[in-house]
């Protein structure tokens, strides 16, 4: 068995091949990737970096793109996108989440306002336009990290912890109606459903905090997102592989990066899907550089507050 083979049980399952679609910064090498948001004009936004520095880069449906925000001493991880065009980004080793105007000139650090800096990692708007992000904290003899709410009617001046115990969560997705939360928790190698009450917050059933599906092996779970039937599509870290389970977690897909047993773009951290669409984009680096792969998601795009 090689670092490319699937666990017994993921080996049957259909499999969607991810095609490269476009190079960023081509000729830099082992560049990495991260984060991935669609804005209302349908443009890809993704953290594009090499330590110490990180810029957010916008690539258009023509293939041409720009840097549109640089940070200089910041590892930029994370970016969620607001229906009124203002960027969010987080920086995980600086404990810190910008706000950005659609620009992407730089307005507030939101962090320091609230009072509550954490090694954040991935952000999601709920339908009322509060910003969730995960802290990436613990392992699974020690799971201390947690989801964060940053308040929309406080202006995200305000942030309160939603749940806690988890081993460095991940990905922020939510299922269609929004009762559930999603999140790949790294350090456990799991995907793990949250439900979430009618006004948003940890849910009082006694499984209101679930692992649906242990993953093995050598690649672990990344940054999700979820399609209109509410399947979640989760990407595996160094796996070059994006795993769909539906909506109560049992896996149904395996989206395999056309050239993955190659092994040069196996960091695949984090994807997109575009809404109205069933186009999803992966984002993936390694030796051959930093690419972008696009592939078609088994339903739409669940609805998104940046389209709301």
């Amino acid at each position: 068995m090689n670092r490319f083979d699937l666990s017994p049980d993921l080996k049957n399952l259909p499999v969607i091949y991810a095609e490269p679609w476009v190079q960023i910064a081509p000729g830099m090498v082992a560049p990495t990737m991260e984060g991935a948001a669609f804005d209302r004009q349908g443009n890809l936004l993704v953290c594009h970096r090499n330590r110490p520095w990180s810029n957010v880069v916008r690539i258009h449906p023509d293939k041409s793109f720009e840097t549109i925000y640089h940070n200089d001493d910041a590892i930029l991880i994370g970016v969620a996108i607001h229906k009124d065009g203002r960027i969010f980004l987080v920086d995980i080793d600086g404990k810190k989440l910008y706000e950005l105007s659609p620009e992407g000139k730089e307005q507030r650090e939101l962090f320091s306002l609230c009072g509550h800096p954490i090694k954040a990692n991935d952000l999601a708007f709920d339908r009322e336009g509060n910003l969730y992000v995960s802290e990436f904290e613990g392992d699974r003899n020690d799971p201390r990290g947690g989801i964060w709410r940053l308040e929309a009617d406080s202006n995200y001046t305000v942030m309160n912890k939603i749940v806690g115990g988890l081993a460095s969560p991940n990905g922020v997705a939510f299922s269609p109606d929004y009762s559930l939360l999603w999140t790949g928790e790294t350090t456990r190698n799991c995907v793990t459903r949250i439900m979430l009450d009618e006004t948003g917050h940890l849910s009082r059933h006694f499984l209101a905090v679930h692992p649906t599906y242990q993953c093995s092996g050598f690649e672990v779970t990344d940054s999700n997102k979820a399609d209109a039937d509410g399947n979640i599509y989760t990407a595996m870290m160094y796996g070059g592989r994006v795993l769909v389970t539906n909506s109560v977690g049992v896996p149904v897909a395996n989206v395999l990066l056309r050239d993955r047993e190659e092994g040069t773009c196996m960091f695949s951290p984090n994807l997109a899907i575009k809404p109205g669409t069933k186009e999803g984009y992966i984002v993936s680096s390694g030796t051959a550089g930093a690419w972008i792969y696009k592939f078609e998601t088994l339903a739409p795009c669940a609805p998104l507050f940046s389209e709301m």
